[in-house]
């Protein structure tokens, strides 16, 4: 069996809270692959195309702290153990209501992802929830789809969207219906076919109402389908460029886009946030050796230093100087963004108490404990609550390993820590959805 992914870390007072159910959840996109995966009212089986039986079990937690879920795998009958290995670690590839896809690929002969749907009870539903794998269609890897339940609530449709490799400019729809069981394969035209770069890759799908989903390429737009009418018509939204000094920095992956960018939708509302940092770069150059402070000097050793003075380059330092927020909101049927809020690190409150927790495990090379604004803040988690509250991942550097998920009000301009992690970037790993609303968890039951 796959040994354990490292369990999230859990805030202090996350226990307390979880009696009171949130509108989302910050839902972990890996599962915890574990031998010791207890039971309960969450607890949902399956069988895979080998045989095998399937067990997930969820652990309800408000955010920011981490909804996640465990996965068992028993070896089929007459089976060799190493058929029920799991090869690829179980994800979540699309959630919306009760209904949440998980991806895993198994160590048997089939060597293809197999897909589950995990359909939770609650809302005067079944309490009992179910795992049911869906037919094989030959798909590739999959990593973001919608999900859009449908009819009396338990039913669903599952959505991705390709690039059409002999066109490279319009798209396919995959299609299943929980309905007739099916796979269908839909030819989308592209809506702006002089722009290549509609969707190059779908960092997220968002569900813009009943029966509409977003396809977001958070470089550069989202495309947007009702697939309640056919034929299936797509319509272009263009985002707003990158913030000036993210412009050279922004990655060339859409996924990688996800560290300066995020989208929501709420209450009817697109909102767009974007982190732009500001960053002090300075030349450093190696002191030069001072030949008097040997007493031999030898040939080789001063025919070695003049190689190394053809090599060496000065070295280019960056340190963080703050950062700045912007917001922009709009509604599917508007044709503009609006600016709705700019928010600069300079502008945030940051009391004693807090700056002490924050710092308190954050240090720099030199071990100088570092000011809020000095540290890298990343990968911003717009609520999905109605407040004006969003996420920042923060750490020393970007590469670092350990760092705080902090939340800022942005009415109040407060900063609030709410847990350390040792799997920066914390906030990255994990997808908000409101499927808290119709599933029935218990915390701490995992």
């Amino acid at each position: 069996m796959a040994s354990a992914v490292p369990g999230s870390p859990v805030p202090p007072d996350a226990e307390a809270a979880a009696s009171h159910r949130p509108a989302w959840i910050q839902l972990d996109r890996n599962a915890h692959v574990d031998d010791d995966c207890m039971n309960n009212e969450t607890t949902a089986i399956a069988k895979s195309r080998g045989g095998h039986t399937v067990k997930v079990t969820f652990r309800f937690l408000p955010p920011p702290a981490t909804t996640y879920y465990c996965v068992h795998c028993h070896s089929a009958p007459d089976s060799k153990p190493e058929d029920a290995e799991i090869d690829d670690y179980p994800h979540v590839v699309g959630a919306d209501g009760r209904f949440i896809l998980i991806g895993a690929r198994f160590g048997s002969i089939y060597q293809r992802h197999e897909y589950f749907m995990y359909k939770g009870g609650g809302n005067g539903e079944s309490a009992t929830p179910d795992l049911l794998p869906l037919p094989d269609f030959r798909l590739p890897i999959l990593r973001e789809v919608g999900i859009l339940p449908h009819g009396d609530g338990d039913q669903y449709l599952v959505a991705h969207l390709f690039l059409d490799l002999k066109s490279l400019s319009n798209y396919e729809l995959v299609i299943y219906s929980s309905e007739d069981q099916r796979w269908r394969s839909i030819p989308l035209l592209n809506p702006c076919p002089e722009d290549f770069k509609v969707i190059v890759s779908t960092s997220k799908v968002v569900t813009l109402g009943e029966g509409v989903l977003g396809w977001v390429d958070l470089r550069h737009g989202m495309l947007v389908c009702d697939l309640r009418h056919e034929p299936h018509d797509a319509r272009y939204i263009p985002l707003p460029k990158p913030l000036p000094k993210n412009i050279d920095e922004l990655p060339p992956s859409p996924i990688s886009a996800r560290e300066l960018r995020d989208l929501t939708y709420i209450d009817g509302v697109i909102k767009l946030i974007g982190i732009e940092h500001r960053v002090i770069v300075t030349i450093e150059y190696e002191k030069p050796s001072d030949p008097s402070d040997e007493d031999v000097l030898y040939d080789s050793d001063l025919i070695m230093s003049l190689k190394c003075e053809d090599i060496k380059k000065p070295e280019e330092v960056r340190s963080m100087d703050g950062w700045r927020v912007v917001i922009w909101s709009r509604t599917i049927s508007s044709n503009c963004w609006h600016k709705r809020c700019v928010v600069d690190v300079d502008d945030i409150s940051v009391d004693d108490a807090t700056q002490s927790l924050l710092l308190s495990r954050l240090r720099n090379e030199t071990g100088r404990k570092l000011t809020f604004r000095e540290l890298y803040s990343a990968y911003p988690t717009l609520s999905m609550d109605s407040d004006d509250i969003f996420y920042l991942g923060t750490t020393v550097k970007f590469n670092e390993d350990d760092g705080w998920v902090v939340a800022v009000d942005l009415e109040k301009k407060t900063l609030k820590v709410h847990y350390f992690s040792t799997s920066f970037p914390l906030v990255y790993a994990y997808r908000g959805c409101s499927s808290s609303n119709h599933l029935e968890m218990t915390p701490g039951n995992c």
